[in-house]
């Protein structure tokens, strides 16, 4: 409900002039990504694999997310907010390819030759009871295509290969 507000609230700004576009982001993932928290799992399960540690994997890792590589967040963000065809404009910005969450946690233990475990946690248990998922994920990214020319360049693993290298070089651990 609070970002619909925020939404309505730069739409009646436009109206007085201010130059404004919204940008939706979806499952943004890259270098210096903090593993800790919610939302981050991409970082949470490269951090897991390079420590021999188990990946969490929720509920049964069949929910599925369409993760967008940072370079691609940044040209989404550029095209929308200097275009004038994104003035006065919202904008999913992101990856539309899905992935589940269980396929993710087996690419990133074969990319980083981890011999971690996949374990299985219900929401309950991570979060408590009374938490509930979307199952599916997916931006409808035809406005962003038609209005900025912009669509999501990097593949998956190709993505995932820099941000662990990324974790990799900079010898993260958490």
């Amino acid at each position: 409900m609070a970002k619909a507000i925020d939404e309505h609230l730069a739409f009646i700004y436009h109206e007085r002039g201010l130059p404004v576009s919204i940008i939706r982001y979806f499952n943004s993932y890259g270098p210096r990504l903090d593993p800790r928290g919610y939302g981050s799992v991409v970082a949470k399960f490269i951090s897991q694999a390079l420590e021999g540690k188990p990946l969490t994997v929720l509920s049964d890792g069949q929910q599925t997310r369409c993760f967008t590589y940072i370079d691609d967040t940044i040209e989404g963000s550029i095209l929308a907010a200097t275009l004038k065809e994104g003035e006065g404009q919202s904008f999913n910005i992101g990856n539309n390819r899905e992935t589940t969450i269980l396929e993710l946690a087996e690419k990133i233990r074969e990319l980083t030759g981890s011999s971690s475990e996949i374990v299985h946690l219900s929401y309950a248990d991570a979060y408590g009871s009374g938490f509930e998922e979307t199952r599916r994920r997916v931006p409808d990214v035809t406005k962003a295509e038609r209005l900025l020319g912009f669509r999501a360049r990097v593949p998956l693993e190709e993505g995932l290969q820099r941000t662990l290298a990324w974790f990799k070089g900079a010898n993260h651990a958490h």
